[in-house]
């Protein structure tokens, strides 16, 4: 594997220890690190439907959002499985494909946290995409 494929693991590890989201204005102080924002997107769409569909509450967010947090709740599981295939040198054509869906799937991440919370990206964001980036197209880097 070359160098930037492991550089960017290590970055894209280092993002979920960093802060990826503050919020606005209305409160300064309040950071979501990368692992809580990973955990949430991944872990909540689904104690929503659970909580909506079997308890009679009323969703907290509307379509739009859950779809988006739906979809950016996959990014980081797809990722590892697409780094694992490349690790070990295993089905490139699936891994192809996979790695232009988790492109596609990161502006799911935005609309998510920008629009439908309100937030703002910091640092374990930025580093988060780089390191994907890195570990995805190791030969461009």
């Amino acid at each position: 594997m070359p160098n930037a494929y492991w550089l960017g693991l290590t970055i894209y590890g280092i993002s979920f220890v960093l802060v990826a989201l503050g919020w606005t204005s209305l409160s300064p102080d309040t950071k979501f690190f990368g692992f809580h924002c990973a955990s949430f997107s991944f872990f909540y769409p689904w104690v929503e439907a659970r909580d909506v569909l079997f308890h009679h509450v009323p969703p907290l967010f509307g379509p739009l959002a859950y779809i988006s947090l739906l979809v950016s709740g996959w990014i980081n599981p797809l990722f590892i499985f697409v780094a694992l295939l490349d690790w070990a040198d295993s089905q490139q054509r699936l891994a192809s494909i996979l790695r232009k869906v988790i492109l596609a799937m990161i502006p799911f991440a935005w609309l998510f946290s920008f629009y439908a919370i309100r937030t703002f990206p910091r640092e374990g964001h930025f580093l988060w995409i780089i390191g994907m980036l890195f570990t995805l197209y190791p030969r461009q880097f």
